[in-house]
Parts: C-alpha cells; structure tokens; sequence
C-alpha cells in the first residue's frame, strides 16, 4: 500500500482464521495521528463479534458474509472517545481476519501496517534503534481481564543480557512508549517480553508491535512483536529503486548457522551465501552485504537455519520518503 513519493507499507497475507480474539496494541487518533482498521468475515454466515476498548466493552459490531470494511477508529467510535483509546480487542472474532493501519495526517509522512494477532506469552521485538535521526515506539498490550505481570529482557546485538526487568499490566492495560522513557537501556538491540499471571504463575497471553521512524516525519515502518522464530522462511522483495536491509536475531542459547539463497522471479538460484549468528545475537545489513556475488537479478531470498532465527526486512525508497518493514513468511 503506498502513495508515490509520501508513504508506503506492507502487510503480509492472513492465513489463520481461526483466532478467537484480536489484539489492536496500538491507537492513535489525534489531530496528526489516525488510525484504522480493515477487517474481512471468511465466514458464510454473518459474523457478530465484540469490540473492547483499553479493556472496557463497547458494543458490538456485524460483517454480513464476505463483507469487507476500511474504517477509521474515529468514525467507528467518534473523535473524542478515539481520542481517548490506547489499544483495542476484538472478541469472538472467529473467522474474521484484518489489518490495523496507523500513519499521519499532518505535515508528516508516517504509515504503517500490521496483522491482527491474537498474540502469545512470549513475545520479541527484533529491532531498538536509539540514534539522533531515528526513534523506537514497542508496545505490549494485555488483552485479558484480568491482570498480567510482564518480565522484559533487552538484550544487545552480541547477546548480552541487559537485565530483566518487570512491569504489571492492568487487564486491557498497554506497556507502551519508547525505550529509554521505559527503562531501556540505549545499546539494548532486541527485546523479550514474557508474561505471566502473577497469582498463578500460568503463562498468559499479551499482543505487542512497535513503531520505528525516521526524525523528520518522511518515514516509518510498523512491524507485529514476533511469537517465536522459524527454521525456513522467505524475505520476499528487493526493492530496487532504492535499498533493502535484513534484520536475523538467534533467539537460540546456541550458535545458528543460516544458508541464504536469493532467487529471481523464475525460481532460479543467483547465489548463496552462509553466515553464523552467536547465542541470542542479531546481525543487521543491507541485503546485498550478506552475499560474496551479484544479486543485482534477485529478487527475493529464502533463508534455511539449524536453530529458529527470527528475520524481517526494511525497505526504503532511494529519496528517503518511502518506507516499509514485512516479517519474514513461513515456508512451513
């Protein structure tokens, strides 16, 4: 989705359609800030689900079958009480699928798309950047009832422990902001963020994303908290008016040797390449420094690892007003 010289984002496919529940970890609907929802009922029949917001019920709303909605959440709930919202669910939402959109409407350039997600007790956020040109938002929201306590672990890009450190959420309650207004130390790289019941100890269930954007308000890319990494997967675009850098962090306790191959359009091979990731590490580059030879024809690249990695890509335009982040696709 992209507007030529203003903003662009990407949002992979849905393929589950059977989550119950929906977590939106992110609202922002101001005078410069919108946010919005596209949702889709899989279903033959029509679809009645329910709509919390920061944990509060707030009615319903029906897809009749195949129905297809693009709102904004202030036309859905009106400015002021949009306004007011930090994060959503979408309950008993079994066969819908959807998207949440977030960007600017002012004299910045921002826009970013993620999946709706049920989420997981575990969860990481691949990428921190702490620099004068750039800025880091991470959010995880509990989407349950009842409250949760959160243990946050930042880790550098050598794999170094920054210690962990805790925070107890509210049930429909976010952990929102930027990392160092959080605790965050400045050279943590990575996160992960687990959660817990805190009477019980049973692992419970949170949603997360983050926002990163460039100071200038000409770019910004949105990407969902990870649930776990994968063995295989595909990083499936080049961009070629411009520049594309992968991000692989080994959430592993061991080291992970990842063979990575860039095909052309025709399933052809142009090259491989080998690279080793240490113990909880991330390795960050653009996408043509991973390999020895000319990937100049590629136009995507396959990954295959002996220990699950988590990956994701940036794209960006070579006028630097256009950017997108895409996690990588599963081949499993």
């Amino acid at each position: 989705i992209y507007g030529a010289g203003v903003y662009q984002a990407a949002v992979p496919a849905v393929k589950e359609t059977d989550r119950d529940t929906l977590s939106i970890p992110i609202s922002i609907s101001n005078g410069e800030w919108f946010t919005a929802i596209s949702l889709l009922n899989t279903d033959a029949e029509t679809n009645t689900f329910e709509i919390e917001l920061d944990g509060i019920a707030h009615g319903e709303l029906s897809l009749a079958p195949g129905q297809h909605i693009l709102i904004f959440m202030k036309d859905l709930f009106g400015e002021e009480a949009a306004a007011g919202i930090h994060s959503a669910v979408l309950r008993n939402a079994s066969n819908i699928v959807g998207h949440a959109f977030i960007g600017t409407t002012g004299s910045s350039h921002y826009l970013s798309g993620i999946n709706l997600k049920s989420g997981g007790s575990k969860l990481f956020y691949p990428l921190l950047i702490d620099a004068p040109d750039w800025w880091t938002g991470v959010a995880a929201q509990n989407p349950s009832s009842t409250a949760c306590e959160l243990r946050i672990t930042p880790y550098t890009a050598n794999g170094v422990a920054l210690g962990a450190r805790s925070a107890t959420l509210a049930g429909g309650a976010t952990w929102l902001g930027i990392p160092r207004d959080l605790g965050i130390p400045e050279n943590a790289a990575w996160l992960q963020v687990e959660a817990e019941n805190p009477d019980t100890g049973a692992e419970q269930a949170i949603a997360g994303m983050e926002l990163i954007g460039t100071g200038d308000g000409n770019q910004m890319f949105g990407i969902s908290a990870i649930e776990t990494g994968t063995a295989s997967g595909i990083l499936p675009r080049l961009e070629k008016q411009g520049w594309s850098a992968f991000i692989f962090t080994n959430t592993a306790f061991s080291r992970a040797h990842v063979t990575l191959s860039a095909y052309n359009d025709h399933g052809e091979i142009i090259a491989t390449d080998e690279i080793a990731i240490e113990s909880r590490s991330q390795t960050l580059n653009f996408a043509e420094a991973f390999f020895g030879a000319d990937i100049s024809n590629a136009t995507y690249i396959r990954y295959d690892s002996d220990r699950k990695v988590v990956a994701f890509q940036v794209d960006a335009s070579a006028d630097s007003l256009m950017m997108e982040g895409l996690g990588s696709l599963s081949v499993q």
